[in-house]
Order: C-alpha cells, then sequence, then structure tokens
C-alpha cells in the first residue's frame, strides 16, 4: 500500500509537499500491474485535486541587476531578505468518456523583507514573478484502428511582472494564450502536430 499512512503515523493525511511525482492515466493499469500503488485520488480515481498554500523566508537571495542582463553578462548579487507566499490550486478529472479536463491556478506574492539600499524598501515586488497565474486544458482520445489518438486544448493566462525592482518601463506577462495539439501513438511513437498562439497574440 501507500507509504503516506505509515510515514505519518495515521491513516489520513492532509499534507502535500511542493515536491512530488504525478502518474500519466494512460499508463496507470501498466503500473498498477508492475507494483505501483497511485494514491491521493478519489476513491474512484477519476478526480484529482490539491490545494496548497506556501510560505517562503529567502535569506540572501540572488538578484542580477538591469546594468548587467542589458549588457548580457551573467553578474548577480546578494539583495538581502524576500518573503515568497501564495496559494495554488489543481485539479485533473475524467468529465466524460476518455474526455479529460484539468484546471490550475496560483496566486503569488514576492516582496523584499527588508530596505535595499540602491533596490527598494520593505514590500518592495520581486522582478520576474507574477502575481496570477491559470491555466485550463481539455483533451479527447480516441482510436484510430488499434490505435490511440488525442487532441488537446489549452489555455494559458500569465499575470503581469516587471522585470527590475522599480518597477518602470515595460510590463512583461499579462497576456492569454490558446494552443491546441493533436497526436496518435504507433507501436510505443507518438506522432503529433502543435499549433501555438492560435490568436497569434504578439505582447507575451
Amino acid at each position: 500500500g501507500p507509504k503516506a499512512p505509515e510515514v505519518n503515523c495515521q491513516e489520513v493525511v492532509y499534507e502535500r509537499h511542493r515536491h512530488r511525482f504525478e502518474d500519466n492515466t494512460r499508463y496507470r493499469q501498466t503500473l498498477e500491474a508492475a507494483g505501483m500503488v497511485l494514491s491521493g485520488q478519489s476513491p474512484d480515481g477519476r478526480l484529482r485535486s490539491s490545494l496548497t498554500g506556501f510560505y517562503t523566508d529567502w535569506t540572501g537571495i540572488p538578484v542580477s541587476p538591469a546594468l548587467s542582463l542589458a549588457r548580457g553578462e551573467a553578474f548577480y548579487f546578494n539583495a538581502g531578505k524576500a518573503i515568497s507566499k501564495g496559494v495554488e490550486f489543481e485539479v485533473f478529472g475524467e468529465v466524460g468518456d476518455r474526455l479529460f479536463a484539468e484546471f490550475s491556478t496560483s496566486w503569488v506574492k514576492s516582496t523584499l523583507d527588508e530596505t535595499v539600499p540602491g533596490l527598494g524598501t520593505k514590500g518592495t515586488n520581486l522582478p520576474g514573478s507574477a502575481d496570477h497565474n491559470v491555466k485550463a486544458a481539455l483533451e479527447k482520445r480516441f482510436d484510430i484502428g488499434d490505435n490511440e489518438a488525442y487532441i488537446r486544448g489549452v489555455y494559458t493566462y500569465v499575470g503581469g511582472y516587471y522585470t527590475n525592482f522599480t518597477e518602470t518601463g515595460l510590463k512583461s506577462g499579462d497576456y492569454n494564450l490558446f494552443d491546441l495539439s493533436a497526436g496518435v501513438t504507433v507501436d510505443n511513437f507518438r506522432v503529433g502536430i502543435y499549433a501555438r498562439n492560435l490568436t497569434n497574440r504578439k505582447d507575451f
């Protein structure tokens, strides 16, 4: 059986680590037949979800100044203390006959935890980190002869963020992206086609 109850000395465990392994449901029967136990899912195995809150204290967070980035040099220095906190939610499920849906969203706030001369005061946002991100996908699996095929659509939203402490200049992120893919597996080889950025957005 799963090791979580043994390690935590209780049958029901309300805990999730940010580093984890997830299985591909296409190979569930093969994995289980080989002795692997897949836990952390609904009793019928059709739905998986997780809600995570995190709070991280950074000491000596490395930062590359704008001048270094502009000149293409890899120069970093110690920016002092910072805090990163947020919430992540994700759910994946089989919502119909070989029809799979997934949704995930996150809110993250990363700021300096002390005033750093030349960078910013306590509470200044760390550059390069979007506050909000969303991803949703829908995948239909079907057979072409004896081969399994699929078609998948993915929507992604990345929140806006700046790449410098002063939060000046052009803002990165804040875009929506739509991707489409399809493929078929033949003799353990997958052949696929991909269409990225279907709306032809140029602002990401």
